[in-house]
C-alpha cells in the first residue's frame, strides 16, 4: 500500500448542499464538517466517482473499491450565488432567484489524502481521477441537469513523513 497526497484545482464550482439557517433567518447551503469543524468529502463520493472511471477505462475496477480515503478536505471555502431557474408549463425559462452555497471556487486548489492498495500505481490512480475531474466532478450539490466540482489534477505524489524528535529531558 502506499499513501498519495493530491492536489486538485477546480474548474467549475463545489458546491455545499447541507441546509443552514443564517442570523438573519435566510438560508445557506453548507459543506459537511467533521467534529473539527474541517471541510469533509465522503469515501463512498469518491469510490462511486472512480468505480465510474474504471468503468470507463474498462480497468481497475477491483482495485477502486481497496481505495481509503481521507475524509477531510485541504482547502478554503467561500460563498457562490446559484441561479435557481424554473421551466414553466409552456417550456419557457423563469429565474426565481438565487441560492447561496458555500463553495470552492473555480481555480481554487484543494488537498485529498488516499492509501492506495499495492497493484494500483501512482500513474493509474491519476488517470482515474483525471476521468473523474473531467466528467463527474466532486461536489457535495449536484443537480440532475448541472455538474458542479470538476477538476483537473494538479498532483498525485508519494506522502513523505518526518519523524520529529522528542526533546530529551536529563
Amino acid at each position: 500500500m502506499r499513501e498519495v497526497s493530491i492536489r486538485l484545482r477546480f474548474t467549475r464550482p463545489c458546491l455545499g448542499y447541507a441546509e443552514k439557517r443564517t442570523r438573519n433567518r435566510n438560508v445557506m447551503y453548507v459543506m459537511p464538517r467533521d467534529p473539527s469543524r474541517r471541510v469533509m468529502f465522503l469515501a463512498s463520493w469518491w469510490r462511486d466517482r472512480l468505480s465510474f472511471a474504471a468503468k470507463v477505462l474498462n480497468r481497475y475496477q477491483d482495485l477502486v473499491m481497496h481505495i481509503t480515503w481521507d475524509q477531510v478536505v485541504d482547502g478554503r471555502v467561500g460563498t457562490y450565488q446559484r441561479k435557481i431557474i424554473r421551466k414553466r408549463q409552456d417550456g419557457s425559462i423563469k429565474n426565481t432567484g438565487y441560492a447561496l452555497h458555500e463553495a470552492f471556487q473555480v481555480g481554487d486548489d484543494i488537498g485529498v489524502n488516499a492509501v492506495l492498495p499495492t497493484n494500483l500505481s501512482i500513474e493509474a490512480f491519476t488517470e482515474l481521477l483525471t476521468i473523474v475531474g473531467r466528467y463527474k466532478g466532486i461536489s457535495p450539490y449536484n443537480s440532475a441537469d448541472d455538474t458542479f466540482g470538476t477538476f483537473d489534477v494538479v498532483s498525485v505524489r508519494p506522502t513523505i513523513r518526518t519523524l520529529v524528535a522528542e526533546p530529551v529531558t536529563v
